[in-house]
């Protein structure tokens, strides 16, 4: 069996990191010869105890894919008896490199030298070498195959074999395993052993947020690839569900990592969007054209900007300034060293995967070349901006990782996607215009916290340090919970399954609209809405479950309005007047049936009943059909009775808002209505007549403005689903050319 180029360079490469690894810091002291081979002599056995274990299973890590490749390039001709001088030829090599290492370790503390070292290494080497006798040359044939392999099928099966096993790999590092049932019994008391749902969580919600999104994102593609592997969805969803509870109950024997059932549901979601997008028998993304493959790399950009520099506490502080700059300089790698292995595992990884969708996306749309210059500058400028953090440390080695990562990306790219895909003008998309409006809304809002004619109840919002992730965050907030029904009614007019559509985007609705309220206000201001906790669940499942009560109402307002507007099928028009009054009845029981505040409850008249909260309603669905009226409009030109109508529905929305809401308030040693209450700068400052005609109309006005710009740039995203069907059935429009050319366009763009 030929052995290939790559096995050559491995085994050469392999031995300098073991070397160079053995040796960070480099802090090199030196020592009389003579004290130095005392020192060898006098080498310790040191009594290891559980915390230690991990060190130890590192050591014999580390000489396993040594040997492991020195052998392979030793590997030669049919006969055992050479295969066995050559594998004892290795083994005595390593022994003597795992010596040297140590001796050499003498002179570079703080490095510590041991007889468990040296044991561990040579166990490492010996295993190394039984691995490449059982898994060598199969592994080998495997590789060399995988150039040979072009059908989907077949790529997604070795892609999700490399994912599942790089995925295992890490969840059971450091490999210190215990099977002693005492050690089980203190892991557990430790809380190292979570039987009840999210109960292991962060108290801070930024950081319980990201945990739950990653341990998602960690299993999505392995969902992805079975189903495009040929699985059906539900085997798909089924198998990544037991893989995820393999590797929970394998982590029980591993003492430092955490067996927690929170990671089954997180994975179960992650197989769910992972088996429901991917296609069979297609294991890659669809071809991405120039400008939304840009508009992807810059959004990843800043949730890479987000992740790196939160909680965005810049200070401009000299003296710590200069020593970290002069910290760039330090020895590559310098600060994994001062750490567990599998911290350092982690933070390796954490930079080269956060860069590597940069270099795809980059990659796709200009090529190899400019996204691997792009990219570094990009994660230069990252690692620039946590100079001016405190507890945060740029490193040179970090940018290296950084720009590996877009290197690895580039190269999975697709060479210039963007530049060879065109879009017909009839199905031209500008999902820049959305990227760009979620800035203008961030910067206008940033803003309009600032001022003082603005209610304070609207101000309070803004109170999260630093305003600007508020205003991003509510920025996010309004995108979603006004373009969201938006898309759906556009993808409903094609989809296969409408109804499928509409019910999972319903409670995802409020789902993500709870976490993105709750990462950008303070919590007494959702408590004030919603209500402290009192009924003692764990984890913030009270919280969730009353504000998915509360925008059950307010969902089925934006979704109805947006069915109606954008020529939704009437089955599914239907379907939500169906599903009206239970959603209705649901908001009214949560809201003021078991109301955990008066701070709602109070602001509807006739102390709460249901005809007030169904007038309130009304008025929220009046405006949300002017809002999504305009942006109609807007894009088509007609009809022409649209204007007169958006003008009534700003007459009914006043009418049902007098009718719904509490005229006569006794609150603050004053007398006010709650339209006053909502609508004045503040509580000295209640305004009244004419002014409070003028700020309900302002107010009116902004927000029907921004559900118009929200859902028309929604729809420039999300497309005409008739116009589709007709170009894809042969059928020109008329004004836009032949037959065959739109029918290639349209091809192509997919």
């Amino acid at each position: 069996m030929k052995r290939p180029p790559t096995l050559f360079w491995a085994g050469l490469a392999y031995p300098a990191f073991v070397v160079y690894g053995s040796l960070v810091p480099l802090d090199f002291r030196p020592l009389p010869w003579e004290e130095a081979v005392a020192r060898l002599r006098a080498i310790p056995w040191l009594n290891l105890g559980v915390g230690a274990r991990a060190d130890w299973v590192a050591n014999v890590l580390l000489f396993i894919p040594l040997s492991f490749l020195w052998l392979g390039l030793a590997w030669h001709g049919a006969s055992n008896a050479r295969r066995l001088l050559a594998s004892l030829i290795v083994f005595a090599a390593a022994v003597l490199l795992s010596a040297a290492i140590e001796f050499t370790q003498l002179f570079f503390p703080p490095r510590t030298v041991s007889l468990n070292d040296l044991a561990a290494e040579g166990l490492g080497a010996l295993l190394g070498i039984l691995a490449w006798w059982r898994l060598g040359p199969p592994l080998l044939l495997w590789l060399q195959a995988w150039r040979n392999v072009h059908g989907p099928l077949e790529k997604s099966e070795r892609w999700l074999s490399v994912w599942l096993a790089g995925l295992f790999l890490y969840n059971l590092l450091p490999l210190d395993l215990t099977l002693s049932p005492v050690e089980l019994y203190h892991k557990y008391k430790e809380g190292r052993v979570l039987l009840r749902p999210f109960a292991g969580l962060p108290h801070e919600p930024v950081a319980a947020a990201w945990e739950l999104a990653t341990d998602v994102a960690l299993w999505l593609p392995a969902a992805w690839l079975w189903r495009a592997a040929g699985a059906s969805r539900a085997r798909a969803v089924a198998y990544t569900v037991a893989a995820a509870t393999l590797l929970e109950f394998l982590q029980l024997w591993v003492w430092s990592r955490v067996s927690d059932v929170t990671d089954i549901l997180t994975a179960t979601l992650g197989a769910l969007l992972g088996a429901g997008f991917a296609r069979p028998g297609r294991p890659g993304l669809p071809p991405l054209p120039r400008g939304p493959a840009l508009t992807l790399a810059l959004l990843w950009l800043g949730l890479v900007v987000a992740v790196f520099w939160y909680p965005f506490d810049f200070r401009l502080d000299a003296p710590r300034l200069a020593r970290e700059a002069a910290g760039l300089l330090r020895v590559p790698f310098a600060l994994y060293y001062f750490g567990t292995e599998f911290r350092a595992v982690t933070e390796l990884l954490h930079k080269v995967l956060f860069f590597l969708p940069l270099g795809f996306l980059l990659g796709t749309a200009w090529g190899r070349r400019a996204a691997l210059v792009l990219g570094a500058l990009g994660a230069a400028a990252v690692e620039g901006g946590q100079l001016f953090l405190p507890g945060k440390h740029a490193d040179f080695t970090d940018w290296l990782l950084e720009a590996g990562g877009v290197a690895l990306g580039a190269a999975l790219a697709p060479a210039a996607g963007g530049q060879v895909l065109r879009r017909a003008p009839s199905v031209r998309r500008r999902p820049g215009f959305v990227l760009g409006l979620w800035l203008a809304f961030t910067l206008g809002g940033l803003f309009a916290s600032r001022l003082s004619l603005l209610p304070y109840n609207v101000r309070e919002l803004f109170a999260r340090d630093p305003p600007l992730l508020s205003s991003a965050l509510l920025s996010l907030l309004l995108l979603w919970g006004a373009g969201l029904p938006v898309a759906v009614a556009r993808l409903a007019r094609t989809s296969p399954h409408p109804f499928r559509l509409f019910l999972f985007a319903l409670p995802l609705h409020g789902l993500v609209g709870y976490f993105l309220l709750r990462l950008a206000v303070p919590l007494e201001a959702l408590d004030d809405i919603l209500g402290s906790p009192s009924l003692g669940w764990p984890w913030e499942w009270e919280r969730l479950g009353r504000f998915l009560g509360l925008t059950a109402a307010s969902a089925a307002a934006v979704f109805g309005a947006a069915l109606m507007v954008f020529g939704a099928p009437r089955p599914l028009r239907w379907l939500w007047g169906a599903l009206l009054f239970p959603l209705l009845l649901l908001a009214y029981v949560v809201v003021v049936l078991a109301a955990n505040t008066d701070n709602l409850t109070e602001l509807l008249a006739h102390g709460g009943r249901l005809d007030a909260f169904l007038w309130v309603w009304l008025a929220g669905f009046f405006t949300s059909l002017a809002g999504y009226g305009v942006a109609r409009w807007a894009g088509t030109g007609r009809p022409r009775w649209v204007p007169p109508a958006i003008l009534a529905a700003a007459g009914l929305t006043w009418g049902a808002l007098t009718l719904g809401l509490e005229s006569v308030v006794v609150k603050y040693e004053q007398v006010f209505s709650e339209l006053q209450f909502l609508l004045s700068r503040d509580r000295s400052h209640y305004a009244a007549g004419g002014e409070l005609v003028l700020r309900f109309t302002l107010a009116w006005t902004l927000a029907v403005a921004l559900l118009a710009l929200v859902a028309g740039s929604v729809a420039r995203v999300v497309g005409d689903g008739r116009v589709h069907a007709q170009i894809e059935r042969g059928k020109p429009r008329p004004g836009h050319g032949g037959e065959g050319r739109e029918t290639r366009d349209v091809e192509m763009a997919r």
